[in-house]
């Protein structure tokens, strides 16, 4: 609307086009229509600011038109609130005035150069109001209510920051007598003294709890009308609070504050169902599900229109069958589980959450397709469209297979590759499906096969590299376009920097071979080969054209730029996009001036001319690299303390981050989460994190290691402390959640979030270790901070020791976790536990059982590293002391007694391990049940050193109970029972049964290379005992390469220094003797 309209109430609302006199003094002023805009606002109250603002978003220079719609957003999120709504009125109210103030004083704080500063810090406040409200406006509204008791200190910390802004904001009055303007500075200083008034909280929730406690508590209201009644009454909400909502509210309340299954499940509604109808179970069948939903939803209570419409949405058997497949993600499909309810938000009401998983249903192919959602200022300034053209039709010719996308850091390779993957998408070339996987932080083989065979909904217990390899296989034949299945590989330059990529180059090999259907798309910032194949088809990504460039500038700036300034920015910034969002961003926000991105340009110009040498393409790598972290490090210096703050501690994060984790890490408690939500949001406005999806962000690793260096120079000691000691709380925390989705056998949740989230955990190790693991690997958080150390009270508070002593757990997780950085982490769990036992005291028994549990997990680790001396060592100290803290009859001391018996038994103390495994069995069958896994591995051991004794009968009896307790808990296809099949095969070996031997062999190997892949060290033994029986057979060259497959995987699996390596290296060396091939067999070495 023009500001020459009529000043009348009635035209402030008004937004028709009106004819103006031309000789109005108003119509030819801003100043006056301002000030007049403001005296309307100013008098008519929270419910008719809207328009006025709406006014003022027309009328002021950029950036303050985004501002008022952050404003205008706040109004509305207000005026939905149901309770506190007087202090929120009250803070929007303020808010609102203060943007007169600036509205009315935009000229002389444009003189000042503080006027785009001050409106940054004015939306950074603005979103930390937003986020406040939104607490009252969810359905969790009660559960603040009820929980929250910093809310009165929240809203005097935001009246407060208005109070400052506003003062600012009218530090610049002018002192000129002209009527006009004295009248507007009158109207400033009316204002201003409205934002700074004595706050005024009315503590709202106080007195609720006083009044439902007095009422008998939540359960009690939620039975009785009347008594709800009354709370509604009390909250003083009118037609807006009903009883149905405030019972919802109530039982969402009560399902909050009691833990079980329900507790697992994001979408409160869902949650209060579970706890009231399926009560204490993890999963239930489906076919019981849907006898009670949608229809029990009253019980919740859910208003009856909605159970109506989701009776409707869900009333046939292909609705179900639409929904069950949208959200199933468990290893059963016949029931359904707590964790796969997860994946329902919980932002709007159930209704519209059913009704959009069901269109994403019908909108979806069978094949799967995980691309993330493409930056939406990538897809609006559209300036890689001729290069996603040009690679989307590359990949379309025959013959095509893999193409790498190299360039620096943040130029634009991720958008540009998923731009590509997302267009081969909707022609349907690719209509097998599209793969992403973000490799960010796998620096070893077995880190970057967990995320492939995450991609591919493949568990741990599933197997290794070949059972992915399988399903791929599985999903390009069953696709019936006869398109391909495109895998993008993003961030391949981590797994690439451990080994030189080697590893890496292995991987696509196998992967192309897989399938002739499998195309493979890779982002790095190196250059990417793959194993005896021809080099893949590289496109090097350039900067934006100067155009472009230019023009992505001026769309971020919003006309805080004129076209020549944009270009200048973008000039100086390389034309890297990472590097032109930051700055424009800065710049809109006011923390940097044209002036700075020249004089950065200027210095960085004279550095690279002095040190231009070298190859062509990597030195402009090296040049585009270094101009983004010079600027992002510029940027990030001229962040606001308090936002700065904020990033130097969300860099700890590798991975994917969210605002419960950033909270950890920031020591933020539960009540406050929004506070960080509303930070992370400023965080993402200025690029500083960029979206990864609802509700998760990520640091690019150009801004993460800024972040981490202004962390260690510029933040306090206590600061650094503090960042590391909570994210090793936060990693903690990750693997004993991981355990849980193990035990509940959720294992496909457990895989995507492992995947999803490993990257933080190595990152923990790192800081344990106080080194990476390798060249290349993952760096401690603060290098010059030596090596984290770990307090009994974390292990005490994250469960760490029962997590990381169950064995089954990380054998789900794959071979990942195993490192020189883990090894460090158990010998510290043995110090730290070690010595908090010592100084108590008196005999602490919590203090000695953690040192035992501490004593077992290290064992466990140099077990598998096939160091049994000293492992034997730590196992006896744990037998002493779980029999003098437990008793030598319970499951503890009978672990430990199963670990020293492996110990002995591995280095050849069979004698010894004997009676220690008859004792242990004992122990587990009584106390644990004969089919249980722990009860399994005792007889399996056992059975073993029978066998080495010569006992074979009864081994025999022994491994046959085993395979039969497998395949009925586990199945036919399981690992395990793969392991119980090879077990029994050597023992009918030695009782010379030799054809009903070999066959199981090959029947344990079919099913290895279906679960754990052909490389796994199960994979070696089997073959190693094959061998032996056909050896014995009579077939030295069959046995000569089968005993030649052995010592390849012992090689990648076990490593030189362990002793199966080295016996099979013996073995095979004879037999080459035996066959007259003495030279060679000299020559063999591991």
């Amino acid at each position: 609307m023009g500001c020459g309209q009529s000043t009348s109430a009635g035209s402030v609302a008004d937004s028709r086009p009106v004819q103006k006199d031309a000789a109005s003094v108003e119509s030819q002023d801003p100043k006056s229509s301002a000030a007049a805009i403001a005296k309307k606002v100013a008098l008519a109250g929270f419910e008719n600011i809207l328009a006025a603002v709406a006014d003022m978003k027309d009328l002021l220079p950029p950036p303050g038109g985004p501002a008022a719609a952050v404003l205008l957003d706040v109004i509305a999120v207000v005026r939905g609130a149901v309770a506190h709504r007087q202090n929120l009125e009250d803070l929007a109210t303020r808010a609102a005035n203060l943007m007169k103030v600036i509205h009315l004083n935009q000229q002389a704080l444009q003189a000042k150069n503080t006027y785009k500063v001050i409106l940054d810090d004015f939306v950074n406040c603005l979103e930390r109001i937003r986020q406040f409200a939104l607490e009252y406006s969810g359905s969790g509204w009660l559960m603040r209510i009820w929980c929250s008791l910093t809310d009165a200190e929240q809203y005097d910390e935001l009246v407060s920051e208005l109070q400052s802004l506003v003062a600012d904001a009218s530090l610049s009055v002018g002192l000129d007598t002209n009527s006009q303007v004295a009248a507007a500075r009158r109207e400033i200083e009316d204002l201003t003294a409205f934002v700074k008034s004595q706050p005024n909280f009315k503590d709202e929730s106080s007195a609720l709890r006083a009044l439902v406690s007095e009422l008998g508590g939540p359960q009690e209201v939620v039975k009785d009308r009347a008594k709800m009644d009354r709370v509604r009454q009390h909250l003083g909400a009118g037609s807006q609070l009903t009883l149905t909502m405030l019972g919802q509210a109530i039982e969402i309340l009560n399902a909050n504050n009691e833990e079980g299954p329900h507790s697992n499940i994001r979408n409160s509604v869902l949650r209060v169902f579970w706890r009231k109808v399926i009560k204490f179970e993890l999963r239930i069948p489906w076919h019981e599900f849907w006898m009670v939903f949608p229809e029990r939803l009253v019980d919740v209570p859910v208003p009856a229109v909605q159970v109506s419409d989701l009776q409707t949405l869900l009333g046939s058997a292909a609705a179900h069958q639409m929904f069950k497949g949208q959200i199933e993600d468990y290893e059963d499909p016949t029931s359904l589980s707590v964790f796969e309810l997860r994946c329902v938000p919980d932002k709007t009401d159930i209704v519209s959450c059913i009704k959009n998983i069901l269109e994403e249903a019908s909108e979806s192919s069978s094949a799967p397709c995980q691309l993330p959602t493409l930056d939406t200022t990538y897809e609006q300034y559209g300036g890689r469209d001729p290069e996603a053209k040009e690679v989307a039709q590359w990949f379309q010719k025959p013959g095509s297979r893999v193409a790498a996308m190299v360039a620096a850091g943040g130029v634009g390779k991720t958008c540009l590759a998923v731009d590509v993957a997302w267009r081969l998408w909707r022609c349907k070339h690719v209509s097998a499906g599209a793969l992403y996987v973000d490799c960010r932080g796998a620096f070893s083989r077995d880190a970057l096969v967990m995320r492939l065979r995450a991609a591919a909904g493949l568990s741990g217990e599933h197997g290794g590299m070949e059972a992915l390899l399988t399903s791929l296989a599985k999903l390009c034949a069953a696709d019936r376009l006869g398109g391909s299945l495109l895998v993008l590989i993003d961030n391949a330059e981590d797994p690439a920097a451990a080994d030189g990529g080697t590893t890496l180059s292995e991987v696509l090999a196998q992967l192309l071979m897989a399938s002739a259907k499998i195309q493979v798309l890779v982002t790095a910032r190196v250059d990417i080969a793959v194993q005896n194949m021809p080099q893949p088809y590289t496109y090097r990504i350039q900067p934006l054209t100067p155009g472009v460039a230019a023009a992505l500038v001026e769309q971020l700036a919003r006309g805080v730029l004129t076209g020549q300034e944009a270009r200048v920015v973008a000039e100086a910034c390389g034309c890297v996009p990472l590097a032109v969002r930051l700055v424009s961003e800065a710049l809109v926000a006011g923390r940097l001036t044209l002036e700075d991105v020249q004089e950065a340009t200027a210095g960085r110009s004279v550095t690279v001319v002095a040190t231009d040498a070298g190859d062509t393409a990597s030195m402009e790598r090296k040049q585009e690299q270094d101009t983004t972290v010079l600027f992002v490090e510029m940027v990030l210096r001229s962040l606001p303390a308090a936002i700065k703050k904020v990033a130097m501690q969300v860099c700890a994060f590798t991975g994917v981050l969210t605002a419960s984790s950033a909270a950890v890490v920031m020591g933020v408690g539960g009540s406050s989460e929004h506070e960080v939500r509303a930070q992370l949001a400023s965080l993402h406005r200025l690029s500083v994190v960029l979206q990864h999806g609802d509700d998760s962000f990520m640091m690019h690793s150009h801004v993460r290691d800024v972040a981490r260096k202004l962390l260690a120079e510029e933040a306090p000691p206590a600061l650094r402390t503090a960042v590391r000691e909570r994210f090793a709380r936060y990693a903690t925390s990750l693997l004993s959640r991981w355990q849980q989705l193990h035990e509940a056998k959720a294992l496909k949740v457990m895989t995507a979030e492992v995947a999803a989230h490993w990257s933080d955990v190595e990152q923990f190790l790192a800081d344990v270790a106080g080194a990476a693991a390798a060249a290349g690997g993952t760096q401690p958080l603060l290098s010059d901070c030596g090596a984290l150390s770990l307090s009994p009270q974390l292990l005490q508070d994250t469960a760490l020791l029962a997590t990381l002593g169950n064995s089954d757990f990380l054998y789900a997780i794959g071979n990942a976790w195993m490192s020189p950085q883990y090894l460090m982490l158990t010998q510290k769990l043995v110090d730290v536990t070690a010595a908090a036992a010592a100084a108590a005291v008196t005999p602490d028994c919590d203090c000695q059982l953690s040192y035992a549990a501490a004593l077992l997990i290290r064992c466990e680790a140099l077990i598998y590293t096939g160091e049994y001396e000293e492992s034997e060592s730590l196992a006896a100290q744990a037998v002493e002391l779980y029999e003098h803290l437990r008793g030598r009859d319970s499951v503890e001391c009978a672990g430990a007694l199963h670990l020293r018996a492996s110990c002995l038994q591995g280095q050849g103390r069979g004698e010894e391990a004997l009676p220690l495994y008859r004792e242990a069995l004992a122990v587990r069958q009584e106390a644990l049940g004969a089919t249980h896994r722990r009860t399994t591995a005792t007889i399996t051991h056992l059975a073993m050193q029978l066998s080495y004794e010569g006992q074979h009968a009864e081994a025999e009896g022994l491994y046959r109970q085993v395979l039969e307790a497998h395949q009925r808990n586990l199945g036919a296809s399981h690992n395990l029972t793969a392991q119980a099949v090879s077990n029994l095969a050597g023992c009918l070996h030695e009782l010379g049964k030799l054809v009903e031997a070999e066959a199981l062999y090959r029947r344990a190997l079919d099913v290895y290379n279906d679960t754990v892949g052909p490389r796994h060290r199960q994979v070696a033994f089997t073959l190693v005992g094959l061998a032996a029986v056909v050896r014995e057979g009579g077939d030295l060259e069959a046995a000569e390469e089968l005993y030649r497959r052995a010592l390849d995987v012992c090689r990648a699996a076990l490593g030189p220094r362990h002793p199966h390596a080295q016996m099979t290296l013996g073995v095979l060396k004879d037999l080459l003797r035996e066959r007259g091939k003495g030279e060679e067999a000299e020559a063999l070495e591991l």
